[in-house]
């Protein structure tokens, strides 16, 4: 299930929470250590089937929908990491396919 869809700005996000150990402090939690612990579990794949079903949700009840206007990417947020400003999260937006 998706954990979170939120609208900022105009744009749509989803937003999934993760309880992943990837280290006992904040320092393990590096944008690279995220993205690596999501293509590990691919996470990748589950947040593009988010972002398709936000997609069509919007494409059928939003007026003036537009896919490039409107959709803003996912955002995963690793608790563990959550510390110092910005830590323990990892944003992606896919290229539209």
């Amino acid at each position: 299930y998706i954990d979170l869809v939120f609208e900022w700005q105009g744009r749509y996000f989803v937003a999934d929470y993760k309880s992943n150990w990837l280290g006992p402090d904040d320092a393990h939690y590096t944008p690279q250590a995220m993205a690596g612990a999501i293509l590990h579990a691919r996470y990748d794949l589950q947040y593009a089937l988010y972002l398709l079903a936000l997609h069509r949700l919007l494409a059928a009840r939003l007026p003036g929908y537009d896919v490039d206007r409107h959709i803003g990417g996912a955002a995963y947020l690793f608790l563990r990491g959550i510390g110092a400003p910005g830590a323990g999260i990892h944003f992606d937006r896919p290229p539209r396919a």
